[in-house]
C-alpha cells in the first residue's frame, strides 16, 4: 500500500522541491557594493539583496558602479558593466 500512496503523498506535500526563481534575476541591473578585482569576487545587491559577484570578463569593476548579472553559477552572479 505505501509503494502505491507514495507518489501522491510526495506530489501533494511537495516534498523535496522548493523554487527559488533566482533564473528571474538574470538580465537586472544591480550596484557593486564592494569592489570586484581581477577573478576575485565582490559584491553588488539586486532587488534589496546581497550577491556574491564575478566579472564575466575578468576586469575590475569598482564599488557604486552599475552592472547587468549575466548569468548565476551556483550561489554567485556574474557580472558586466552596464554599457552607457
Amino acid at each position: 500500500m505505501l509503494y502505491f500512496t507514495r507518489p501522491i503523498a510526495k506530489e501533494y506535500l511537495k516534498i523535496g522541491a522548493q523554487k527559488t526563481n533566482v533564473s528571474e534575476i538574470i538580465g537586472h541591473e544591480g550596484i557593486v557594493k564592494k569592489k570586484i578585482l581581477s577573478h576575485e569576487t565582490g559584491q553588488i545587491k539586486i532587488k534589496g539583496q546581497i550577491w556574491t559577484a564575478v566579472s564575466e570578463d575578468g576586469s575590475v569593476i569598482e564599488e557604486k558602479s552599475e552592472v547587468v548579472v549575466a548569468r548565476v553559477e551556483g550561489v554567485k552572479v556574474i557580472v558586466r558593466p552596464k554599457s552607457k
